[in-house]
């Protein structure tokens, strides 16, 4: 079970790139339609049947953060996960940031790659990004799409994923 503050963070989290329920979802922030990224991401249902779920990915302005996203669950009941970089990447690996949130359950996670796998991050963290993405919609900063380390956030993304089932 998650905290009510863990998950009203990531409402405002994910709101401040677009990912919001409902008819405004698309409109703004990382999920443009310019973002929409190649490949989709599939998982198989409890039925056995599988879906497959759009993703997008982009960079927020000529900052060094850049992300990529999916909502793996439906329109009307929203699971959206975020995967973000922040700085180069380097050949040891690259400081990756995951967030998931299942919007009508009240369940949410903020975690941060480590070389143990996905670990979840401090109240302090958490607050400190939510800030961030805050600032970053405040400024009026644009998502942008990008080609360069847009297959790396892809991987990123299905790691964390995986990790999270």
């Amino acid at each position: 079970m998650t905290d009510n503050l863990t998950c009203e963070l990531l409402r405002r989290v994910f709101g401040n790139v677009g990912a919001v329920p409902g008819t405004n979802f698309g409109k703004a922030g990382l999920v443009i339609p310019d973002c929409l990224f190649g490949k989709q991401v599939s998982a198989e249902l409890d039925d056995g049947s599988v879906s497959n779920y759009p993703v997008w990915i982009g960079r927020a302005g000529s900052t060094e953060f850049r992300a990529a996203i999916s909502n793996l669950g439906t329109a009307e009941d929203p699971e959206f996960i975020l995967v973000l970089i922040s700085g180069e990447a380097t050949q040891a690996g690259v400081s990756a940031l995951g967030f998931k949130l299942h919007w009508n359950e009240n369940y949410g996670i903020f975690s941060q790659a480590t070389d143990k796998g996905w670990q979840p991050v401090s109240v302090l963290h958490r607050l400190n990004l939510t800030a961030a993405f805050e600032l970053l919609t405040q400024e009026g900063v644009p998502w942008i799409p990008i080609q360069d380390n847009s297959e790396q956030l892809y991987n990123l993304l299905l790691s964390f994923i995986e990790a999270e089932e």
